[in-house]
């Protein structure tokens, strides 16, 4: 209902759920604590790692069995997908461009609608999360919620990969690592999104 959507997301509560973002201190917890506060926002949501054009399911909250969510390959050519993906922007989207496996599989949004939001890290798509107000009609999607909310772990993200480099790689005078940025590092940094993927 419209009244409990303007009830969730009042400015002090989603302050306190950016805050229990920001309190991850690796992109595991990080991303657990983005789940957690988008279940707020939204009845059914899952998060899906991103390589290339494939999304892999990793965690979810408020489905009926969210532990099947785990490693669901989502179909790429679905409209929703692929425009959250390719496109990189959030996608408001019929339930006739999600991913009809998907849906079948763990049911169809009473409200007729899912959302795919992509979530960003080092210019590239790492992750989506997909929303919903679930198979109740009396259901929860705040959208406005839930961009703030990947936003925010967006920008988190970035700042703890930030800071693990320059924790790794000091540089080689007395200057402290954020003032030495064109140094790139010389291989792929382990804290790098799919690495999490096989992990609890």
């Amino acid at each position: 209902k419209s009244e409990n959507v303007a009830a969730s997301s009042a400015p002090a509560d989603l302050a306190r759920a950016v805050a229990e973002i920001q309190l991850g201190a690796s992109q595991r917890e990080i991303l657990r604590a983005l789940l957690d506060t988008s279940s707020r926002y939204a009845t059914r949501v899952a998060l899906f790692v991103v390589k290339g054009n494939h999304a892999t399911g990793w965690q979810a909250r408020g489905f009926a069995n969210s532990d099947a969510v785990k490693d669901f390959a989502l179909d790429e050519h679905a409209r929703a997908v692929s425009r959250a993906i390719v496109d990189r922007v959030v996608s408001c989207s019929p339930v006739a461009e999600l991913d009809a496996r998907f849906l079948r599989e763990f049911g169809t949004p009473a409200s007729g609608e899912g959302r795919v939001l992509p979530l960003m890290l080092k210019d590239k798509v790492a992750a989506l999360v997909y929303a919903d107000s679930g198979t109740d009609a009396s259901g929860l999607l705040d959208a406005g919620a839930l961009e703030l909310l990947v936003l925010s772990t967006s920008a988190w993200l970035e700042v703890n990969s930030l800071r693990k480099s320059a924790q790794k790689e000091p540089s080689a005078g007395q200057t402290d690592g954020p003032s030495a940025p064109t140094e790139a590092p010389s291989r792929p940094g382990p804290q790098t999104v799919p690495a999490f993927r096989s992990e609890e």
